[in-house]
């Protein structure tokens, strides 16, 4: 069972990048507007309020999180009975940034690293996080809370020889700081693209002055959080409903 204080670090560095959400006991959304599965989501549900998320997410493409072990949370019967469909077991990780310990990795020589401040940029991270042309719906969206001096989600790209290979975004919700969106391109891999790119997002949230980093890790970065501190705190299991679809 994840510690419902780690659950509401996840779900806190989710709704302050929604354009649309909704907080409250037993429901909890968001939505940026992008025509992506990963930039909307219900992020909790009590069994009672599913037809609520349902409404509320009006066929737009979002996941739908289910906390193993909770007994509120746990509506992974109710989903599949509803024709949803499952997408990923992933454990939640939390990284304490009050330790000393908890400092970032120093990037490779040969990786360069910036934080991305117009739309070309947010364009070219887009391509990056995607493997496709950028669809300008999710440019849109994600300028809304990912540009100017008050965004709370920085976009990071990193290159090599000057060409982006990697990007990530650090979500800043008051004293948290969420890992999302680590991606290499996979003839990059193994150059310490993803470390650096992961202790940049941490370092971002530091300054802002987080004081624990959250995230979900894919298969193929459980080996890299551990290495850098990440304990796992929990596991969440995600769907999408029926007729969802992906940009």
């Amino acid at each position: 069972m994840t510690d419902p204080f780690v659950r509401a670090l996840v779900v806190s560095t989710h709704l302050v990048r929604g354009s649309d959400s909704r907080d409250d006991d037993g429901l909890s959304w968001f939505h940026t507007g992008a025509p992506h599965e990963e930039l909307g989501g219900v992020l909790l549900a009590s069994p009672d309020r599913i037809d609520e998320g349902l409404a509320a997410m009006a066929g737009r493409p979002a996941l739908w999180h289910s906390w193993p072990g909770d007994e509120r949370y746990d509506v992974e019967g109710q989903l599949r009975r509803r024709g949803f469909r499952f997408v990923e077991e992933e454990p939640v990780m939390v990284l304490d940034l009050d330790d000393a310990a908890a400092v970032p990795s120093e990037p490779s020589a040969s990786v360069e690293l910036r934080e991305v401040d117009d739309e070309a940029g947010l364009a070219e991270w887009v391509r990056v996080w995607t493997g496709a042309e950028p669809v300008p719906g999710i440019v849109s969206a994600l300028a809304a809370a990912g540009l100017g001096d008050g965004r709370s989600v920085h976009h990071l790209l990193a290159a090599i020889d000057g060409n982006a290979v990697g990007c990530a975004a650090a979500v800043v919700a008051e004293d948290a700081v969420a890992v999302e969106h680590v991606v290499t391109a996979a003839p990059h891999r193994g150059r310490g693209v993803g470390t650096a790119l992961t202790a940049a997002v941490v370092e971002r949230g530091r300054v802002a002055g987080a004081r624990r980093a959250v995230l979900t890790a894919s298969p193929d970065g459980l080996g890299l959080y551990r290495r850098l501190g990440f304990q796992e705190r929990g596991r969440v299991r995600r769907f999408t409903a029926p007729g969802d679809h992906t940009a």
